[in-house]
């Protein structure tokens, strides 16, 4: 059995988040940050799939399929995000 490190570290960043947020913000809070980082693991762990759509969407079509590193790519990036945000906020308050 091969380990999928996509999977194993974006579930336990994601993990990490979700228990950042109960310990920072109580149960409320915590219960917020579930679902933000429910669809950027949906998009790491299953994107051959979400890249093989095509068909319609709300504003056209989606033509061809779009590689599956480049979806991954994207729910990392989504997820992230925050991370990536507090350090360009520490960098610009430090300089």
């Amino acid at each position: 059995m091969t380990v999928n490190w996509n999977r194993l570290l974006s579930g336990l960043i994601a993990l990490i988040y979700i228990v950042a947020g109960f310990m920072k913000g109580g149960a409320e809070f915590g219960c917020v940050v579930i679902p933000l980082v429910i669809l950027p693991l949906a998009v790491i762990w299953f994107g051959d799939g979400i890249g093989d759509y095509k068909g319609s969407i709300m504003l056209g079509s989606i033509t061809t399929p779009t590689p599956d590193w480049l979806v991954r790519f994207g729910g990392w990036l989504w997820l992230l995000l925050p991370v990536i945000i507090w350090i360009v906020y520490a960098l610009i308050i430090w300089l």
